[in-house]
């Protein structure tokens, strides 16, 4: 009579638990210790439970030895071995340790606390933060320039401050204890802190004769963020937003200023240029008290007026029907008139 057995169940399984993954992407498995009572060779199946289904990962091996790949698999737990032996006739029950491994070939993902993309008007810190749910995180690399180009090779270790204006670049990214790699961030830090600037060609330091349609004429730039809004104020009066250059009105004679702002992107405002001018739209009023109307028994006789305004520049009279006009003090003159009918 002829007996055959199936060999005993396999006595070691190993790895029984883990973290694999990344780098370590390689899992040695090693199915061992069965025997028979026949004395027949031995082989060893090896099968593993991942995506929710087993799978043969070798069949018949007789060292019962096998280095799985696990570069392609996807992140999971609950990663399952189980082995038997075999006589290539009969084979013995799975040994499957209660043990579980766990597969981490997801990056990390490292974030900014930074997450405007507007301008800004003064020096930024940014902190760099990291999130791992399996190996934890290990380091995160950064550089900075104004090209978008550099490669991240400085360890992060505290908030990074920003200072220089223009359009800079954060890159950054963060690896894990496995040595999974997670793409490169390119963040953008748009900073402006000099002011727009202004200058104001019109009105001019002087009097004017109107009051209405007076000119406001100036240039602005800003190089960086751009120019947001500019406005005026007149004597005080609210803001009145402009797109260029206009023209305004005053309603009273005197002395008036007027002030031209701007502000940019980033909401930095120019330092104010104010130009004063002086608005006098009546003519002087002139009173000669003498000479009147009457006959003179001389030809040397005096011109005096009372020239009343607040903005008197020069006075003139004339003998000859503004035919020749002569200057004078606004006060007294000495004319030279003739014999006959004279008209000052």
């Amino acid at each position: 009579t002829i007996q055959n057995t199936a060999p005993i169940n396999p006595a070691l399984l190993t790895p029984e638990t883990g973290l694999y993954g990344g780098d370590n992407n390689t899992i040695h498995i090693n199915c061992s210790g069965s025997t028979d009572a026949d004395n027949d060779v031995i082989y060893y199946n090896i099968e593993v439970l991942y995506d929710s289904l087993w799978h043969l990962l070798s069949y018949h091996d007789a060292d019962g030895l096998y280095d799985w790949s696990i570069s392609s698999l996807s992140s999971q737990s609950g990663v399952d071995l189980r082995c038997n032996a075999s006589d290539l006739a009969l084979t013995s029950d799975y040994y499957n340790p209660s043990g579980t491994l766990l597969i981490d070939n997801t990056p990390p993902v490292s974030s900014s606390n930074f997450t405007s993309d507007s301008w800004q008007s003064s020096i930024q810190t940014i902190e760099l933060s990291c999130l791992d749910s399996s190996a934890g995180c290990d380091t995160i690399l950064y550089c900075l320039d104004q090209s978008g180009a550099c490669t991240p090779l400085t360890e992060y270790g505290a908030a990074v401050t920003i200072a220089s204006d223009g359009t800079n670049y954060i890159r950054f990214y963060a690896n894990d204890t496995l040595g999974n790699v997670e793409s490169v961030h390119n963040q953008q830090v748009f900073i402006d802190t000099e002011n727009p600037e202004i200058y104001m060609t019109r009105p001019e330091n002087i009097t004017y004769i109107y009051g209405e349609n007076l000119p406001l004429n100036y240039t602005s730039t800003d190089t960086l963020s751009g120019l947001n809004t500019t406005w005026y104020i007149l004597d005080s009066s609210d803001k009145v937003y402009i797109f260029g250059n206009i023209s305004f009105n005053v309603t009273s004679n005197g002395v008036h200023w007027i002030s031209v702002r701007a502000n940019d992107s980033a909401g930095n405002v120019n330092d104010t240029q104010i130009v004063y001018f002086t608005v006098d739209t009546g003519a002087p009023a002139v009173v000669i008290t003498s000479p009147v109307n009457a006959n003179y028994s001389t030809s040397s006789l005096y011109l005096n007026t009372s020239v009343t305004d607040q903005n008197i520049d020069s006075c003139w009279y004339s003998l000859d029907n503004w035919q020749t006009n002569t200057t004078y003090d606004c006060a007294s003159v000495l004319l030279s008139s003739s014999e006959g009918h004279n008209t000052v």
